[in-house]
C-alpha cells in the first residue's frame, strides 16, 4: 500500500503544487464558489496528478487542510451558541456568534467555511481523475476513494450543523441547508436541502465504512467511518443505527479509555478513533487558543459559573468529587463576570481527536436507552466512563429515562469546549426534550451561522437575519 511506502519528501512536494494549485484556482478574491474553470486548471491539473504518489500526496493534503477547520475553528464557533460559555471577553467576531446574530462580514466565520470546502474540492479533484494515474493499484484506488469520501461526508456535517437548522426524523427535511458539493466544478450552485446534503453524507460514509482497510494508521480506517456513521445517525435521532454502527466501532477496535483524561495532548491517545494529526513543527494556528488560562487573567473564552455549579457544585446533577471539576478554576470571585477558567486547552499544539470512545460510548449508551434495548449494555457505557472520573456507578435497575439524562450529563462533561453540545441541544429540541437555548428557541434563526459574504452569488440565498429576537 501507498501510505507504508509513500516518501515525505514527495508528499511534501505535491501538498505545495496541490496548494498553489487551490490558490490559483480559489483566486484571491476568494469566491471559490465562483470561479469558472477554463484550460489553465485542466492543465495545471495534468501535471499535478501523474503518478500514484501524486495522488497519495493530494489525499494527505485533504487531511492537511481538514486539521485546519477542525484545530479550534468549527469547535469555538459551535461552542459560543451553547449554554455552556460566558459571553467572549474583547472579541468581536466571537460577540456575535454568541448573541446569535453573525452577519456576512463577520471575519472567523469566513476564516473557517473555506476550508472544508477547500478539503472537499481537493477529494472531489481525486474521485474525478483515477484515469490519470498510470500504476495504481485496485486496492489503492478503492482505498484513497474511501478516504475521500470519509472527508469529504466529515466535512459537509460540519458545515451543515453550524449553517442550517436540524434535521427533523419523520420530516420533509426540506429547509435550505449549505451548497453541497459532489463534484469539482466551481460553477455557483444554490443550497442543497438539510435532506439531501444528509442522504450524500450518509452515502459516502457507507461507501467509506466497506471499502477502507481495518487499519490505516493515523489515517481513516472501516471503524473511523462506523464512528462517524454513528454520530451522523444520532444527530438525525436514528437510534437504532446509530446504536449498531456505535458498537462496530466499539466490538472491531482495540480502543481503551484508560484511566487519564488524555485525549487532548501532543499525544495519540489510546481511545482515540480518528486523530487529526498537528505537530509542534507545523507552526499552524491553534484555534483552541482563546480558551488558554495559563497565562492570562482575563481568556477570551471561560465556562460560565451556570454552567459549572450545574454540573460540580449545587446543581441537581453536580458531583464536586468529579475529576472533570479540575478542568476549571473560578476567578474574579464576586465580582461581575465571575467566571471559571479552562484548563483543557492549556498547550501550545496538541492533536485533535475527532472521533473517539467516550463519544462513541455515550451515543450507544443514549440510543440504546432511547431504543428501550439492552439496557444493561447502556448502564455499563455510562459506568465505563463515570469510573474513569471517579465518580457514583448509575445503578443497574436504572430505568432508560435514567440513563438517557445521565448520557446526555456526561456529554455535556466530557466534552466540554469540543464542539458537540449545541449540536446534541438542538436533536433534544426536535425531539421535544428541551425548547431553549440560553433562552431562545432552539431553532431560531440565529441558532445558525450566517454565510460569508464570498458566498454572495445571484442563486445563494443568505440565512435569515437578525438572529433570535
Amino acid at each position: 500500500m501507498l501510505h507504508s511506502n509513500y516518501s515525505i519528501m514527495k508528499a511534501t512536494k505535491t501538498i505545495q503544487y496541490i496548494f498553489f494549485l487551490s490558490l490559483f484556482i480559489l483566486g484571491s478574491c476568494n469566491k471559490m464558489l465562483e470561479f469558472e474553470p477554463d484550460a489553465r486548471e485542466s492543465i495545471l491539473l495534468t501535471d499535478a496528478l501523474q503518478t500514484p504518489d501524486d495522488m497519495q500526496g493530494l489525499l494527505i493534503s485533504c487531511y492537511d487542510v481538514m486539521t485546519n477547520g477542525y484545530y479550534g475553528r468549527q469547535q469555538t464557533l459551535s461552542e459560543l451558541l451553547s449554554d455552556n460559555l460566558n459571553a467572549p471577553y474583547d472579541n468581536a467576531d466571537f460577540n456575535e456568534v454568541y448573541i446569535r446574530n453573525t452577519i456576512i462580514f463577520n471575519g472567523t466565520i469566513q476564516n473557517f467555511y473555506k476550508e472544508p470546502y477547500i478539503a472537499i474540492y481537493r477529494c472531489n479533484v481525486l474521485l474525478e481523475n483515477f484515469d490519470l494515474i498510470d500504476g495504481l493499484s485496485n486496492e489503492d484506488r478503492i482505498r484513497i476513494e474511501a478516504e475521500a469520501k470519509f472527508i469529504r461526508a466529515c466535512n459537509h456535517f460540519e458545515l451543515v450543523n453550524l449553517f442550517a437548522q436540524p434535521y427533523t426524523p419523520n420530516g420533509s427535511n426540506d429547509q435550505l441547508g449549505i451548497v453541497l458539493k459532489v463534484n469539482s466544478s466551481f460553477d455557483p450552485i444554490p443550497r442543497a436541502t438539510v435532506g439531501a446534503v444528509y442522504g450524500s453524507i450518509i452515502g459516502d460514509l457507507e461507501y467509506a465504512a466497506e471499502n477502507l482497510p481495518l487499519n490505516n494508521g493515523i489515517y481513516a480506517d472501516q471503524n473511523a467511518a462506523n464512528a462517524m456513521l454513528a454520530r451522523v445517525y444520532f444527530q438525525m435521532n436514528n437510534f437504532e443505527k446509530a446504536a449498531e454502527y456505535a458498537t462496530l466501532a466499539i466490538d472491531n477496535g482495540s480502543y481503551n479509555i484508560g484511566t487519564e483524561f488524555d485525549r487532548w495532548s501532543e499525544n495519540i491517545s489510546s481511545e482515540n478513533i480518528f486523530t487529526l494529526v498537528v505537530q509542534q513543527a507545523d507552526g499552524r494556528s491553534n484555534g483552541f487558543g482563546s480558551y488558554r488560562s495559563d497565562a492570562v487573567d482575563l481568556p477570551t473564552l471561560a465556562a460560565s459559573s451556570e454552567y459549572f455549579n450545574l454540573l460540580y457544585g449545587t446543581g441537581a446533577d453536580a458531583n464536586p468529587s468529579d475529576l472533570r471539576k479540575n478542568w476549571f478554576e473560578l476567578r474574579q470571585i464576586g465580582t461581575v463576570p465571575e467566571f471559571y477558567a479552562v484548563s483543557k486547552f492549556n498547550a501550545d499544539f496538541f492533536v485533535i481527536p475527532y472521533l473517539h470512545l467516550t463519544e462513541t460510548l455515550l451515543i450507544r449508551a443514549e440510543s440504546l436507552a432511547e431504543l428501550g434495548s439492552d439496557l444493561s449494555q447502556a448502564i455499563s457505557d455510562i459506568n465505563e466512563i463515570r469510573s474513569r472520573a471517579q465518580i457514583g456507578f448509575l445503578a443497574d435497575n436504572s430505568s432508560a429515562i435514567d440513563i438517557i439524562n445521565a448520557a446526555r450529563i456526561e456529554r455535556k462533561k466530557e466534552m466540554f469546549g469540543e464542539g458537540r453540545w449545541v449540536m446534541d441541544q438542538k436533536r433534544q429540541g426536535v425531539l421535544g426534550d428541551l425548547e431553549l437555548i440560553r433562552g431562545v428557541p432552539y431553532d431560531c434563526n440565529g441558532m445558525v451561522l450566517q454565510f460569508p459574504s464570498s458566498e454572495n452569488t445571484s442563486n445563494f440565498i443568505n440565512n435569515p437575519s437578525g438572529g433570535c429576537n
